[in-house]
């Protein structure tokens, strides 16, 4: 069986994989899945499919990017501490007295 990629739709018998990832996709997509020539709101599908994945790999991205710049802060605060042990000293003022 095939899957068609430009809509949720199957056209015959598909393995359960095949099933499984269809349906999710037209889960994701909120659209309608159909079998053969019967008719349903799948003209926009592909469209709703993309728009998702679109916002799933940019939320993706963003929570990459703040761990990234997490753990860049992180290497920053161990570096800064590190170099507080290696400033000298100043010298002590004697008093006047």
């Amino acid at each position: 069986g095939d899957v068609a990629p430009g809509g949720a739709v199957v056209l015959g018998p598909v393995d359960a994989g095949q099933a499984l990832l269809v349906l999710v996709v037209a889960r994701a997509a909120g659209a309608e899945v159909v079998e053969g020539d019967q008719q349903g709101d799948v003209g926009q599908a592909r469209d709703q499919a993309v728009a998702t994945l679109d916002a799933l790999v940019e939320r993706e991205s963003l929570i990459m990017a703040y761990n990234d710049m997490f753990y860049g802060i992180g290497i920053a605060f161990v570096v800064a501490t590190a170099a507080c042990f290696l400033i000298s000293r100043p010298p002590r003022l004697r008093s006047a007295a």
